[in-house]
């Protein structure tokens, strides 16, 4: 490095070795060598990383369908219970309104019958009434 007051310079200094024909040939095949045995392990990382990633997008794809298989399953169950529910809610709502009626037919059964009673009470009484008014007025005739 060479420094002065106005710049400061940096030198790369490199030193070749002058090399024969045999040498040069020798260190590009070792080199060669290195990078087919480099090249070499990295197919062969990317095969079983491709492998790997077959295996999973598999069991992905497995899972996908199991979950949707599950999520189906669920859906219909969940439609068999609302009907099931549904079915039940119908059936109460008949019940009731069957009862309903027969009550509603025992009430006016029961009202035809207390009618029909008061009536004929009205009537007796009316009846006894009048033959005890007409007995008062013979009666009171006679005096």
């Amino acid at each position: 490095m060479e420094t002065n007051q106005f710049k400061a310079l940096t030198h790369l200094s490199l030193k070749f070795r002058e090399a024969n024909d045999q040498s040069l040939k020798q260190y590009l095949a070792v080199r060669l060598a290195e990078e087919r045995a480099s090249n070499e392990k990295l197919r062969q990382r990317i095969d079983g990383l491709e492998d790997h990633l077959s295996a999973k997008n598999s069991d992905l794809e497995r899972a996908s369908m199991d979950l949707h298989k599950l999520q189906s399953d669920r859906d219909k169950t969940v439609e068999q219970l609302l009907l099931d529910e549904q079915k039940k809610l119908n059936e109460l709502k008949e019940t009731s309104f069957e009862r309903e009626k027969a009550m509603q037919r025992e009430f006016d059964s029961q009202k035809k019958e207390l009618t029909s009673y008061y009536e004929s009470n009205i009537k007796e009484l009316q009846n006894k009434l009048e033959r005890a008014l007409k007995e008062n007025s013979d009666l009171t005739n006679i005096k």
